[in-house]
């Protein structure tokens, strides 16, 4: 399971002609971002609102999966 913290930031309003914008929000990632996209899993990350990269690592304990990050 890739985990890594960071901070969302307000990014510009993008849209197609005659569509509204579209749900996103840019993130800022702490750590060193080579490293994460070193490590990426996928092109979808579910993002959480609040430091839960503890609770996160113990499941994959828990679960036997190997943590990233």
């Amino acid at each position: 399971m890739h985990i890594v913290g960071g901070m969302s930031v307000p990014g510009p309003q993008f849209h197609e002609v005659g569509c509204p914008p579209y749900p996103f929000i840019n993130v800022e990632l702490d750590g060193d971002i080579d490293t994460f996209m070193q490590n990426i899993c996928s092109q979808h990350y579910a993002i959480v609102y609040g430091d839960v990269r503890a609770e996160l690592k113990e499941l994959c304990r828990l679960l036997a999966i190997t943590p990233i990050g």
